[in-house]
């Protein structure tokens, strides 16, 4: 490989870049799960205290 063809190849800054898009999307998801399950658990207990 000649060293303009190197140094022009992005290959590797792409991959790069879909990580971190991989990466932000797998933490919104980890934060919406966090919200979700914290409410579902407010609304168990509740429903667990009305009925006892």
């Amino acid at each position: 490989m000649t060293r303009t063809r190197f140094l022009s190849d992005d290959s590797g800054a792409t991959a790069i870049e879909y990580g971190l898009i991989c990466a932000a999307i797998g933490l919104a998801i980890l934060a919406a799960l966090n919200t979700t399950g914290e409410a579902l658990l407010a609304k168990l207990t509740l429903l667990l205290s009305l009925l006892s």
